[in-house]
């Protein structure tokens, strides 16, 4: 079965959108605990 390259690359986006939000989440959580311990 044939996927639409439309929605390939939107599940595309998505994916990278998610990784991306992790890892800001995750710079965010290591900034505050620097931070919080000069």
């Amino acid at each position: 079965m044939e996927i639409p390259k439309e929605l390939k690359r939107e599940e595309l986006n998505e994916t990278l959108f998610t990784k991306a939000f992790q890892v800001a989440s995750h710079f965010n959580c290591e900034i505050r605990k620097l931070q919080r311990h000069p």
